[in-house]
């Protein structure tokens, strides 16, 4: 998922340690994996092996950052593990987060006592060892500095609880509404919704909001209209990266969104920067409990839910995992056959087979945009059920002749 938490704290005080009991270290990057890799350690004076912290450090983060970046491109869960001890070392990362729309979490080590981080010190390997001066010269950067504006800060003792996802309660709602992929047909989608968006109910919207549809201009306005809203959430589907892609100025890798949906957008006049703000409030998942039922909701559709869904990159979890024609729901299924876990998603459904009432795991694809329907699921005290939309305001294909 698109998280990227950077550690502050100062060497030896027990960042990377932490990081191998809560089994979260294959996801860190540092940079001294890559000073390692452009220098061995060097022999001292004092006849010891140390890491050569000066030697390539440009190159050493360059090579970080890179590697960063294409993490962040596919939306996986990643930790920097660094020290951070200036605002300016916190914000270098901004950029990128902005880029790819990641929420920045730093986890903070610093109220660990400077004389127990140097106690930890003298226990590390020989080659990672740092002079005492450069531990007194980080502690003096926490005490006279803050970390940045709009990065949530984590005490280290709650690293486990912010590094692994846990659902959230909604049994408070009266219902919760699952509605599938809409692409573009407004129509179908104002049927569902002609009592309105109830406030002790909850929306949630599994993604592919625009493209293929003739009414995406319709859609988005109604969209925009309810983001606000607290109990309305949006997923991110894999045409959404088109829209982003748009409202930045950019060109989308999309012949139909540049052919059809684009010009659609601009003659209806909708506005970049709240298409912008609208991709901003997209969620990858939603992963909560309702009464005695477990409920993960995303695009593309899971095989199973997984012990940390955090572990589980962005792409995947709008594209699902393997492809178009993977039966999904059966494999779901089968993994969470006799437990109370149930998945909801859209995006692919091979050969649009239809609702079976004793699944667990929801298809809420069904073909909208090409004279389909509009499929939607809905939780309360008695259970799921199932609503379909038929669309009858869509493109007719042309007949060869």
């Amino acid at each position: 998922m698109r998280k990227l938490f950077l550690l502050r704290g100062a060497p030896g005080v027990g960042k990377s340690t932490l990081l191998k009991e809560l089994k979260v270290d294959e996801y860190a990057l540092n940079s001294d994996m890559y000073r390692m890799a452009l220098q061995s350690p060097l022999l001292t004076e004092s006849g010891e092996f140390k890491i050569n912290q000066m030697y390539g450090r440009r190159e050493a983060w360059h090579m970080l950052y890179e590697t960063l970046d294409k993490r962040m491109y596919n939306g996986d869960f990643v930790i920097i593990d660094a020290t951070h001890s200036k605002p300016s070392d916190m914000m270098a990362y901004r950029a990128l987060a902005d880029k790819y729309r990641y929420e920045i979490i730093v986890v903070d080590f610093s109220s660990i006592p400077m004389e127990v981080a140097k106690e930890r010190n003298l226990m590390r390997d020989e080659h990672k060892q740092v002079p005492e001066a450069t531990i007194e010269k980080h502690y003096l950067r926490f005490h006279t500095s803050r970390v940045p504006d709009g990065m949530k800060i984590v005490h280290y003792q709650d690293a486990k609880e912010a590094f692994y996802l846990s659902p959230v309660d909604y049994s408070h709602y009266k219902a919760i509404h699952h509605i599938g992929d809409i692409h573009g047909c407004y129509t179908a989608l104002m049927s569902y919704l002609k009592e309105g968006i109830k406030e002790d109910e909850l929306y949630i919207f599994t993604g592919d909001f625009i493209d293929r549809g003739i009414e995406n201009g319709e859609v988005l306005e109604f969209l925009f209209s309810i983001m606000e809203l607290p109990n309305v959430i949006f997923l991110e589907g894999n045409h959404e990266r088109h829209l982003w892609k748009w409202a930045n100025g950019e060109k989308a890798y999309s012949l139909v969104f540049e052919q059809d949906t684009k010009p659609e957008l601009e003659e209806y006049g909708i506005n970049k920067k709240e298409a912008k703000r609208f991709c901003r409030k997209l969620k990858e998942l939603v992963y909560y409990t309702y009464k005695d039922k477990e409920v993960l909701v995303t695009h593309g559709g899971l095989p199973v839910i997984p012990k940390n869904l955090h572990f589980v990159s962005a792409e995947q979890i709008i594209r699902g995992v393997g492809d178009y024609k993977t039966p999904i729901d059966e494999i779901f299924n089968t993994n969470e056959k006799g437990t109370n876990r149930y998945q909801i998603h859209g995006h692919r459904n091979h050969g649009l087979l239809p609702y079976t009432p004793d699944t667990q795991s929801f298809n809420l694809e069904g073909g909208v945009d090409s004279g389909g329907y509009l499929r939607t699921i809905t939780l309360n005290n008695e259970g799921f059920s199932s609503l379909q939309v038929k669309n009858n305001v869509f493109k007719q294909k042309q007949e060869a002749g």
